[in-house]
């Protein structure tokens, strides 16, 4: 057995995914009144996950001799959409569903990027990353060119984004 499969619990993984879940809660539960709520969240999950990212890096590094340059990409824009989200929140909350439509397609391709290296340690947890990316860059998509729409039911979107990111990052963490 190898040092990934003994690493055991990941709390890291778990709060983060914990938190991604009350928001899809609050997200769909309050779709009209919570745009500047979501900003807020929203920034501060891409500054979290962003520093994750940097983390998750050198763990990925370490346990499988994987050296990845897309999580370290990953992680900087992260970090950089949260702060620049933070910075102004009228044009924050105009630009949302363009925002959230780029930040699930990079964000998936991303994943998916990680994919082959996931297949070799895990078969079950391949195929719910590979779901959730699907799923994930569908809803980018949609937000992309459906930009009114989506701003009438972007707390919904968000809410299913945060909920099978939540997801993932549970199971991630076992």
């Amino acid at each position: 057995m190898n040092d990934y499969q003994q690493r055991g619990f990941d709390w890291g993984s778990f709060i983060i995914g914990v938190l991604l879940f009350f928001v899809a809660l609050y997200s769909f539960k309050s779709p009209i009144t919570n745009l500047t709520a979501i900003v807020l969240v929203f920034a501060f999950s891409a500054i979290t996950k962003g520093i994750l990212q940097l983390i998750w890096r050198n763990r990925i590094k370490k346990y499988i001799d994987y050296s990845s340059s897309r999580l370290i990409f990953l992680g900087v824009i992260n970090l950089l959409v949260g702060f620049i989200l933070l910075v102004n929140m009228s044009a924050s909350i105009i630009a949302l569903p363009f925002v959230f439509a780029f930040w699930f397609i990079l964000e998936s391709i991303g994943e998916a990027s990680l994919l082959p290296s996931i297949k070799k340690v895990s078969n079950s947890h391949f195929w719910l990353v590979l779901i959730a990316c699907i799923i994930n860059i569908v809803l980018g998509i949609f937000l992309l060119f459906k930009p009114l729409v989506a701003a009438f039911t972007l707390s919904w979107l968000v809410g299913t984004y945060f909920l099978v990111a939540g997801i993932t990052y549970i199971v991630r963490s076992f």
